[in-house]
């Protein structure tokens, strides 16, 4: 049986260093790469999904994609310069390092959206009742810390954004993940204290309104029962 014409085949034995036409050399850089590097970008995908309820398509998976188109560009391209090749391989690591260290950086976005527009609310709603040191802000940060730790969330994302700049999967790259992960980590739980001082600050809002409310209708009904007795005994006269 023969392989028909343009069809997939194995290394010939004059072949042995070969797979598909493609050095061995060079295969194993991509395999080696793809095993390091893509669980820690479905990692990362699967962190921004998780924590901002936002598809990792458009940051993660597209660039997982052309880490394999890098892939195909070599397999399709046998009569490559080893050094082409190996530019291709580059060019794949740095899409894996993109996948990982963007999608973090947008998640990272994101979050520091969400807190930046919940300290709106926060100081609106929390913050005076804070000052009069009501008991149900007594666990809500002061405004100090809040922009205290938005401040050091903002300095952690500056620190990987140094260590992205460098274009190298080191030490320092690695350590630029951890920083940028625990950064986003840090603006989710401080979303999630402000959030919940928010609701309890609307709630006591809510039930002075509600007081009032309802002194208004008693102090109403009284002056209803008032003014009827005042009409009842002028028409008596």
């Amino acid at each position: 049986m023969t392989l028909k014409e343009g069809a997939p085949r194995l290394a010939m034995a004059d072949e042995p260093n070969r797979i598909c036409g493609m050095e061995e050399e060079i295969l194993e850089l991509f395999l080696i790469l793809i095993q390091n590097g893509y669980p820690q970008a479905e990692e990362a995908i699967h962190f921004l999904e998780k924590q901002t309820d936002v598809s990792g398509i458009t940051v993660g998976i597209t660039n997982l994609r052309d880490v394999l188109s890098h892939l195909c560009t070599v397999v399709l391209h046998p009569d490559w310069s080893r050094d082409q090749k190996l530019a291709q391989c580059a060019n794949a690591e740095e899409h894996v390092r993109r996948a990982i260290m963007d999608t973090y950086n947008r998640a990272f976005t994101i979050l520091a959206d969400k807190a930046f527009t919940r300290l709106e609310d926060y100081k609106e709603k929390v913050i005076p009742l804070k000052l009069k040191n009501h008991p149900i802000t007594a666990s809500a940060p002061s405004l100090d810390e809040v922009y205290h730790r938005l401040k050091r969330t903002k300095e952690a994302r500056e620190e990987a954004r140094k260590a992205k700049g460098r274009n190298d999967w080191d030490n320092e790259w690695t350590e630029g993940i951890k920083t940028l992960v625990n950064a986003c980590i840090e603006l989710e739980d401080l979303f999630r204290e402000m959030d919940q001082a928010v609701i309890h600050g609307t709630q006591v809002g809510q039930d002075r309104k509600n007081t009032r409310l309802a002194w208004w209708a008693i102090i109403s009904t009284v002056l209803f029962g008032i003014a009827s007795l005042a009409v009842g005994y002028l028409a008596l006269r």
